[in-house]
């Protein structure tokens, strides 16, 4: 059986001696270094950085699932993975992680300034003046990204607005889908995903008009949100 069809549990028994460890730092930046949790299900955890102070994390894993070692990112309470350095070949994973490393957290570094895609430029975002009015606390939510530090997320999304209550796992955030050019909202209940239609601003609406049109519903609903989103 080769490499790549191997099981979690296979890999674990091989993690010994692994030149990965050796040449690993303790320590990048504000991120720390922290042995594997094991395995998971179907997923082997081999080692993290972890920042807890921001909520980030980098975990470097290996999943049965698809036989691939695979980086995977956290960002608040989204998880993801890091499809650029999938790998079947340890040595080539190896030569990926030690290269890119420094650039994988950085892209999840909430100290670190980020921002969106060319394709959401006519929405003027740098311009809606609107977000920086909201209170970084409410009840226990607190405001964990915004427009001038965004997360590009999965599917073409870019999380915007993000009200988080890491306590109870709960979640209101926007995002701008690139491809779609669409804004949306979804919900975090106790850890559990929801959808809602509340804030949806489609592709018919002119792009000069979106975000007028989502600072009207923010008024309107943020604060009803966030309220169900307690109780």
């Amino acid at each position: 059986m080769g490499l790549a069809q191997k099981k979690a549990q296979e890999i674990a028994d091989e993690l010994e001696g692994w030149e990965l460890f050796d040449k690993l730092p303790k320590q990048v930046g504000s991120f720390i270094y922290n042995e594997g949790i094991g395995i998971v299900g179907k997923i082997l955890n081999i080692c993290s950085y972890v920042n807890e102070e921001q909520h980030t994390r980098l975990d470097i894993t290996y999943t049965d699932e698809t036989f691939d070692f695979v980086p995977v990112k956290t960002v608040g309470l989204h998880t993801f993975r890091e499809e650029k350095y999938y790998s079947r070949d340890r040595a080539k994973f190896t030569s990926m992680v030690l290269e890119h490393l420094q650039d994988i957290l950085k892209d999840i570094d909430r100290s670190e300034p980020h921002k969106m895609d060319w394709e959401a430029s006519d929405l003027h975002f740098e311009s809606w003046d609107y977000w920086k009015t909201l209170p970084q606390k409410i009840g226990d939510f607190e405001l964990y990204a915004t427009p001038d530090n965004p997360l590009n997320y999965i599917n073409g999304a870019c999380i915007f607005l993000d009200y988080v209550d890491f306590t109870h796992g709960n979640e209101f955030y926007l995002s701008y889908n690139y491809f779609r050019n669409e804004i949306y909202a979804d919900l975090v209940k106790e850890n559990l995903p929801l959808t809602t239609p509340a804030f949806d601003i489609n592709s018919k609406v002119d792009d000069r008009k979106k975000l007028d049109h989502l600072t009207n519903l923010l008024k309107e609903k943020l604060l009803p949100t966030l309220e169900e989103l307690s109780k």
